[in-house]
């Protein structure tokens, strides 16, 4: 007895964006500048792509630093001096994995910061290096 075996599905793949979920947006709304600061091109930065898929990496690393010291100093502070004047650290904020953090937004300079300049001008021209063939 033989078992007829399945043809290959050949239909239209569907890519769903994450801006398709309410939610999604609603958070990245709270990213966007406030001031109208421009999105610098891509970087060029040194980076170092892992997981080889096509013709491009699925995931890459800078060969250094993408903030400074003092800048990385910054966030540090402010998130402990919360946590200090809050009595802890926020632990309970997602039902499936255990963390301890504190959301970006509960930092107000930490929050301007990252909407004003780490994403600007150095998070989104980093990724735009990394993976500006499928942004």
């Amino acid at each position: 007895h033989c078992t007829p075996t399945r043809a290959p599905r050949r239909g239209t793949i569907r890519m769903i964006s994450e801006r398709q979920i309410p939610a999604y947006v609603q958070t990245m709304k709270i990213y966007e500048s406030e001031t109208g600061v421009e999105t610098q091109p891509a970087c060029g930065s040194e980076r170092v792509g892992i997981v080889p898929h096509d013709d491009g990496f699925l995931a890459s690393h800078s060969t250094e630093p993408l903030f400074t010291p003092e800048e990385t100093q910054f966030v540090i502070d402010e998130a402990e001096a919360r946590a200090e004047r809050l009595g802890g650290w926020t632990t309970q904020r997602h039902a499936n994995y255990a963390t301890t953090d504190v959301p970006v937004q509960e930092l107000p300079e930490t929050h301007k910061w990252f909407r004003e300049k780490a994403l600007p001008e150095v998070l989104y021209p980093f990724l735009a290096t990394s993976y500006g063939g499928v942004l």
